[in-house]
């Protein structure tokens, strides 16, 4: 009897191995699953719920295994509760990215041996050892709960489910380490970036309802949650020849959200467009509508209404390889 051909005994197998290769479904089939609800975690989210049992505080230091999480997280920070213990939350894009790294983070937060790290979802919370009590202790079980939540939400208790199955999860802010008050000029201060200097005349949050904002965002109306701030800014150019003011403008929060500005209509007579300045002018130019009414060319911002909390908030500037903040007085 002669062998089957190599291609034939193929078909066999993945015949046995996987039904559906061969073209035949069974219509008594039962049906796919349907697929698992994103889960989903924010550092604002986190905090919220840690702070219902145990305050915390963001110490302004950066996060010990920054180095480590990067460039994948979305963002990190060092918090500390009341009783001085100091830990380390770090966010991932999305679980998986999380589960991936926790192991080793655990092994970079130890000094002489490694640390400790609990996952909720997305989000990885690293200690220095396992806390055992204290306020340490608390965290780290509110936070174990919230990763037994997000694992199974139909079981979990509505506040906790209400956490992890965000119905509209927020993209992953890109990757940034946030904003802290020694990170960034005083309100009012002038930088220089690449070759112009540049300040914040104001920021506030614009209405769209009123007027005289009205008359700045056209009809640009922010989405539900959301808010439009809008930052009032000056670019001088010091030098004896003309340069170009940049574009790379960036509104950070304290934990490391980021938002880009939102285009104005060309007609939006107080917008910043960057462009050329001259020798020894500015942008806004002397006696436009911008420089007379406002003071400064507006940047508009559309940012979701809790990341105003999130302070200190700064204006980051990107010019000729050259990166700046300026602190927002909000």
């Amino acid at each position: 009897m002669p062998f089957p051909s190599l291609a034939r005994l193929a078909a066999v197998l993945a015949c046995a191995v996987t039904p559906l290769a061969c073209g035949d479904e069974d219509d008594d089939a039962p049906a796919r699953a349907p697929q698992t609800p994103a889960v989903h975690l924010d550092l604002a989210e986190v905090q919220s719920l840690l702070d219902e049992h145990v305050a915390v505080i963001r110490t302004g230091g950066e996060a010990s295994v920054a180095s480590v999480a990067e460039p994948e997280a979305v963002t990190t920070v060092r918090l500390a509760a009341q009783t001085g213990e100091e830990f380390d939350l770090v966010v991932f894009p999305a679980p998986g990215d999380a589960r991936t790294h926790e192991a080793a983070l655990a092994r970079a937060a130890g000094e002489d041996e490694p640390g400790a790290a609990i996952r909720a979802a997305n989000v990885v919370a690293v200690f220095d050892q396992r806390p055992r009590d204290g306020a340490a202790a608390v965290a780290w079980d509110v936070l174990r709960r919230l990763g037994d939540a997000c694992a199974d939400p139909e079981d979990a208790a509505p506040r906790l489910r209400g956490l992890c199955l965000d119905p509209d999860p927020p993209r992953p802010d890109p990757p940034g380490r946030g904003t802290a008050a020694d990170r960034g000029a005083d309100p009012g201060s002038q930088v220089r970036v690449g070759p112009l200097r540049y300040d914040v005349v104001l920021a506030r949050a614009l209405n769209p309802a009123i007027r005289p904002d009205r008359a700045w965002v056209g009809r640009h109306r922010p989405a539900p949650g959301h808010v439009l701030l809008g930052v009032l800014l000056r670019a001088c150019n010091p030098d004896d020849e003309p340069h170009r003011a940049t574009e790379e403008l960036t509104v950070v929060a304290a934990f490391g959200r980021r938002v880009t500005p939102e285009p104005l209509p060309a007609s939006t007579a107080v917008a910043y467009d960057g462009g050329r300045v001259p020798a020894d002018r500015c942008v806004p130019r002397e006696g436009s509508v911008a420089e007379a009414t406002a003071g400064g060319a507006l940047v508009l911002f559309e940012v979701r209404e809790d990341l105003l909390q999130e302070r200190p908030l700064a204006l980051e500037i990107r010019d000729a390889g050259e990166v700046r903040r300026l602190q927002l007085d909000l």
